[in-house]
């Protein structure tokens, strides 16, 4: 991507469930640096992760020249033919400054593929609180170059007063308890730290020659550290209890960190390779990988991998700018990701399982979502009519039966990733009791649920709360044939039969539904508004029987039922401007659903889809990146930071082989 005076993009960069963040804000010429969380005592609150900040500059001067930096720095000068390129481990910006020198400026977010939560060496790579930045100088003249570069903060950022770790002469001021962040030069023989005019930039500087053809590299690690209580989880307690950040199970200082990053890096670098190495293999267009990129950085700025007092350890997923702590419901397709990091799923499950409880009209049960807000866990504001959430507390309502499928499809993913049949034991008498609730819902014969029937989907006036919703009785569907299948496993027949019944008969009413009216309509009562439109959505819940390769004579009979007029229904549903609609005669679209549509008609209905072309377009410049929705060409969706891009990332995980 080039880079300009006019770039508007914002690029979350964040580490994993760690909360550090080095944002690239061209929209404000700044490299923002900030958050590791919140100190529970001062009572802070803390929306999102790039709020509290402090600028870092970075420039190079040779001869007569004035300082010139790229754009993510407020300078008179800028380097020539700035570009940008993104991976998932990585950021690179690259620019010719007027003195003929081509200039490389990288900042690495180590990674790592971590199967185990047990595994310590894969989760510090992943979870570490540090950036390493690299700085390359090559002289493409003729003629030896002197050159100074100077890398440093802002001294006015918000963070001076508590977080400032560095003195004139660049020695930490603070405690050894209080330090907060650091920027370590990894060749101190060559640099000296440096204060400008002004005293307002401090950092360090670095003097040298270059010879013509010559490459020249300085190194450094940016980190950030806190022992202080960041989350509390409420969960039926009369006192809540704190959780850390995980990392302090392996770091008691930001010495500890540093002297990590130090020691280990060839080792981290080469590891976070091998996971850069998903999407470089990835035979795609240019701009769907840095679409690609931009979503899952979004991802892991919304995560937090947190550790009790009591050396329990939890895992939570923020809603984008909501700031709502869903464990694994309204957006289940993130889960893809428990392919290579299938504890996350685990911790979600042993977690969400909590939340089950019974509602008090009809007796059923069914499971909470939106488990509390900013760093607090452990309610839903759905269960709390005194709330207000966004001023919509009356609009909002549980996703009961969805919710209910969700948890056995998701638990079924799960075991087919890690035949861990001892969480299949534990979580599996959960799963029926929710599913049973939804049968016990189903009206007449049909077997599609007709109370409780809110879903995920509540941008669209019609698919959000219909009766007899048909994509919420395919997703039923999907749940009892997984959940049959787990009940094989363990040997429990008489669930076997009575999943399989209720499956039958959900295929039957589609099948009635396919005859009757030629198409499966959004719901069968015919005297609800907009009942017969057409919706892709019925697609959605086969995205992880297609993930999971699962073989289904009633599931294949499905993709037979929807693969016929699929295409029309897609095409129709197409604005031409901003994406696929959801709904026919609809406005909204989210572009993660719709890359779970262009999923499912690749792998099951052999159609190939380019719809992340939309979300590209909406994306590579957005000053919110990445921001999932749309509801028309000019004003975009209120919906921004979401992490559910990254089931654009569904082919690579498919493919990813352990």
């Amino acid at each position: 991507m080039r880079i300009n005076r006019s770039t508007k993009l914002n690029l979350i960069n964040s580490r994993f469930g760690s909360r550090l963040t080095l944002n690239l804000n061209f929209s404000e010429h700044s490299i923002e640096t900030g958050n590791l969380g919140i100190d529970l005592s001062n009572e802070k609150k803390i929306r999102y992760s790039h709020q509290f900040l402090q600028q870092l500059r970075f420039f190079v001067k040779s001869g007569s020249s004035e300082h010139e930096g790229f754009y993510f720095s407020k300078l008179n000068s800028y380097l020539a033919s700035q570009e940008l390129f993104l991976g998932l481990t990585y950021i690179i910006l690259k620019g010719i400054h007027s003195s003929e020198l081509e200039i490389k400026f990288t900042i690495h977010s180590p990674l790592a593929i971590s199967q185990q939560l047990e595994n310590d060496e894969d989760i510090k790579i992943l979870h570490s609180p540090f950036f390493y930045i690299d700085i390359e100088i090559k002289n493409i003249s003729n003629i030896n170059q002197d050159i100074s570069t100077f890398i440093g903060f802002d001294m006015e950022g918000q963070l001076i007063n508590k977080n400032l770790i560095l003195d004139d002469k660049g020695n930490s001021i603070l405690g050894k308890g209080e330090k907060k962040f650091i920027l370590k030069n990894l060749q101190p023989e060559q640099e000296k730290y440096h204060i400008d005019e002004e005293g307002i930039f401090r950092g360090y500087l670095t003097t040298l020659q270059i010879e013509p053809g010559e490459n020249f590299k300085l190194g450094y690690i940016y980190a950030g550290f806190t022992d202080e209580f960041v989350f509390l989880n409420k969960f039926k307690l009369k006192k809540p209890y704190k959780l850390k950040f995980y990392y302090t199970k392996f770091f008691s200082s930001l010495d500890e960190v540093i002297e990590y990053a130090v020691i280990k890096r060839n080792e981290i670098l080469e590891k976070s390779d091998a996971f850069e190495h998903l999407l470089t293999s990835y035979e795609a267009p240019p701009e769907k990988k840095f679409l690609i990129a931009i979503a899952f950085r979004t991802f892991l700025a919304n995560t937090w991998l947190l550790i009790s007092e009591m050396g329990t350890v939890e895992y939570y997923v923020w809603e984008g700018n909501f700031g709502m702590n869903s464990s694994v419901d309204v957006a289940m397709e993130v889960e893809l990701l428990a392919k290579i990091f299938p504890w996350t799923l685990m911790l979600q499950l042993k977690e969400w399982k909590k939340y089950i409880t019974i509602n008090k009209v009809n007796g059923l049960f069914y499971l909470m979502h939106d488990m509390g807000l900013d760093q607090e866990v452990g309610y839903s504001y759905y269960e709390n009519s005194s709330s207000s959430i966004y001023n919509r507390t009356s609009e909002l309502k549980p996703l009961a039966v969805e919710n209910n499928a969700n948890f056995a499809i998701l638990l079924y993913w799960y075991y087919f990733l890690t035949k861990d049949k001892e969480l299949l034991e534990d979580l599996y008498p959960s799963a029926l009791k929710l599913l049973i609730a939804n049968i016990k819902k189903g009206f007449r014969k049909r077997g599609i649920a007709n109370i409780d029937t809110t879903t995920t989907y509540n941008a669209s006036e019609s698919l959000y709360n219909s009766p007899l919703n048909n994509y919420l009785g395919l997703k039923e569907c999907i749940s009892y044939i997984m959940c049959r299948e787990l009940s094989k496993i363990l040997g429990l027949r008489k669930d076997s039969e009575l999943l399989q019944k209720e499956a039958e008969k959900i295929l039957d009413t589609l099948e009635y539904a396919k005859d009757r009216y030629g198409y499966i309509p959004v719901s069968l009562d015919t005297n609800y508004p907009g009942w017969d439109k057409k919706t892709i959505a019925t697609a959605d819940p086969l995205f992880y029987p297609a993930m999971t390769g699962l073989e289904d004579p009633i599931i294949n009979k499905i993709i037979s039922i929807l693969t016929k007029d699929f295409d029309d229904v897609y095409h129709l549903n197409n604005t031409g401007i901003y994406g696929i609609r959801l709904v026919e005669n609809e406005k909204i679209t989210w572009f993660s659903k719709i890359a779970i549509i262009d999923a499912v008609c690749s792998m099951l209905f052999k159609s190939k889809k380019d719809s992340w072309k939309y979300a590209y377009e909406w994306n590579f410049n957005n000053p919110m990146a990445y921001v999932d929705g749309a509801f028309s060409n000019t004003v975009e969706w209120y919906g921004k930071n979401y992490p559910r891009g990254i089931s654009l990332m569904w082919e690579i995980i498919y493919n990813y082989k352990k």
